[in-house]
């Protein structure tokens, strides 16, 4: 994972919330928000809302307790 910024540092990120943000009038689509703890390899952890990309076709969704 690369965090924020020019200097980009690896890291991973544990998801501990998802939450659906909107949904299309129809039902057909829904965005979700997660929140991540963030655990960069050097720096201070922190939590981060990431939401889910709009043109994704081959995105998988992560679950609470998940990785990345």
């Amino acid at each position: 994972m690369k965090l924020f910024g020019k200097d980009w540092v690896p890291g991973t990120a544990t998801i501990v919330a998802v939450h659906v943000k909107s949904t299309t009038g129809d039902g057909m689509v829904t965005i979700k928000e997660f929140a991540a703890d963030v655990v960069p390899e050097s720096g201070a952890p922190f939590r981060a809302l990431l939401q889910e990309p709009r043109i994704a076709t081959n995105f998988w969704a992560p679950s609470v307790g998940d990785v990345v």
